[in-house]
């Protein structure tokens, strides 16, 4: 199950918009606090239900560098702000907005968080 070099989850979007994580990857820096890992088989599924229990130190694990935060002062700039509605109008037009709108709003937001991680960086550089 665990695979030490690996530290990402694949998720998978059903056609509905809900969704299931189809692995967990535990980095070689956590492994040493990993204090069990339980596998449940599930009758009704191909999949079962893993339990992981990890004794970790929050403060040396979970460093704020870990979250991608918005720097609120783009929301004044109008280069940004107008980029952000023709985004949105554009994305209104698409199939998915209206017959399965959890898996729009899904895909919306992911390309709303690189757009704005972009403008961020290139407007950090300037």
């Amino acid at each position: 199950m665990l695979q030490p070099k690996c530290i990402y989850a694949n998720i998978y979007i059903y056609k509905d918009g809900s969704s299931r994580i189809d692995h967990i990857y535990v980095p070689q820096s956590i492994q040493p606090h990993l204090v069990r890992a339980i596998n449940y088989p599930m009758p009704f599924s191909d999949h079962n239900v893993v339990l992981v229990t990890l004794k970790l130190d929050l403060q040396t694990h979970l460093r704020r560098d870990y979250v991608w935060h918005l720097n609120a002062s783009i929301l004044t700039d109008e280069e940004y702000v107008s980029s952000i509605k023709s985004m949105i109008s554009n994305a209104r037009k698409q199939a998915l907005y209206k017959s399965k709108p959890s898996q729009w709003w899904y895909n919306f937001k992911k390309s709303i968080i690189y757009f704005s991680k972009q403008y961020s960086l290139e407007k950090s550089k300037n």
